[in-house]
C-alpha cells in the first residue's frame, strides 16, 4: 500500500495544478446513518453472523486521513455507508464536475 502513495501524490498535484477537483472520502461506522440499501446489507450481514461495520468509528484510531491530506480547496465527503459516491453527499461531486 505504501508503494502507491508517491504516485497518488503526483496525480493529486497534477489535478490541483489543472484546477481539477480532488475528492477525499472518509467512511465511518454508524448504523444510525445508513441509507436504505445500507440498512438491508447491515441486517443481512448480522443474519449471517458477520460484522457489518466497514470502517472505524468517527474520532477513533484509524478514522483520520493517513499521509495523503486534503487541502482547503479539496472536497471531503464523510460517509456512514458502503458507497462513497451515493446519497446526499454525491451533490458535492456533481457540483465539482461542473468545473471540468
Amino acid at each position: 500500500m505504501q508503494a502507491v502513495i508517491p504516485y497518488i501524490e503526483k496525480l493529486i498535484a497534477i489535478a490541483r495544478s489543472k484546477n481539477i477537483p480532488v475528492i477525499f472520502t472518509k467512511i465511518f461506522n454508524d448504523s444510525k446513518e445508513l441509507t436504505t440499501p445500507g440498512k438491508r446489507r447491515y441486517l443481512k450481514w448480522i443474519e449471517m453472523g458477520e460484522d457489518p461495520m466497514v470502517g472505524p468509528k468517527e474520532g477513533t484510531f484509524g478514522a483520520d486521513f493517513y499521509q495523503l491530506m486534503p487541502e482547503a480547496e479539496d472536497i471531503t465527503i464523510i460517509k456512514y455507508d458502503w458507497s462513497a459516491f451515493s446519497g446526499k453527499d454525491s451533490t458535492k461531486v456533481d457540483r465539482s464536475a461542473a468545473y471540468m
